[in-house]
């Protein structure tokens, strides 16, 4: 009885010095997977530049913390592209203070109204939770907080002068969301619904804080001051 001749093709595994970007359609476009021997790791878009990250390995199967033209390594404790995705950043309620935290899996925000303001429910605080597996847990967004003059509208974001009364006008770019924040990097920036608040952003999350003192964030310097050049009523 003969035997059949069986051709088995070697199975070769990149290499970290020879990792190349692959590109998933079913993930968001701005996340890219670098395969380095059995991990993928994971690159956060920085900026709107087309780019190549040069990826630079310590060890086998592992990233120095460095930023590779213009895409900087996921971080392991942020979150998946899924929870992004099922679970974006609301807005901030109107005359408060909002911070949310992602973890692998999930986001918990907590916004604060200002001295003089409450929610409808007469508390002062809210929190707002969504996992990746279950959604959101109660409600999906934040009510205003009441109280004090002038409701105002809720401003897009983007560029150009944006309009409205509790946001007076805004030149240049503005931040309202965390999916904003992959165009412009970590740090402080122009918050679109108000002249008084500024957005953060960081790995970790988005924050929203308002300025001191009814100070104006000016995006130019960064700071908060007394009369902006960014941002007016």
């Amino acid at each position: 009885m003969s035997k059949d001749k069986v051709e088995c093709h070697k199975i070769v595994i990149p290499t970290p010095d020879h990792s190349a970007p692959v590109l998933d359609p079913r993930r968001p476009p701005l996340v890219i997977h670098v395969h380095s021997q059995y991990d993928v790791h994971y690159f956060r878009r920085l900026n709107d530049k087309s780019a190549t990250p040069r990826a630079s390995f310590s060890s086998p199967g592992s990233i120095r913390g460095e930023v590779f033209d213009g895409f900087a390594p996921w971080s392991p404790t942020g979150p998946e592209p899924e929870t992004l995705l099922r679970c974006p950043v609301p807005r901030a309620p109107t005359n408060a203070d909002m911070v949310c935290d992602y973890t692998l899996y999930k986001l918990e925000c907590a916004a604060t109204c200002r001295s003089g303001y409450t929610f409808a429910t007469g508390k002062t605080s809210a929190t707002l939770s969504c996992n990746l597996f279950d959604g959101w847990s109660n409600a999906s967004s934040f009510s205003d907080c009441l109280g004090g003059s002038g409701t105002g509208t809720t401003p897009s974001s983007g560029t150009g002068a944006v309009t409205g009364t509790s946001s007076g006008t805004i030149t240049g770019r503005c931040i309202s969301k965390f999916e904003e924040c992959h165009a412009v990097g970590e740090g402080d920036f122009q918050y679109c619904n108000s002249c008084t608040s500024f957005a953060t952003c960081a790995q970790s999350g988005f924050y929203v804080r308002g300025c001191p003192n009814n100070l104006s964030f000016d995006n130019s310097v960064k700071r908060c001051i007394l009369k902006s050049s960014t941002c007016s009523y």
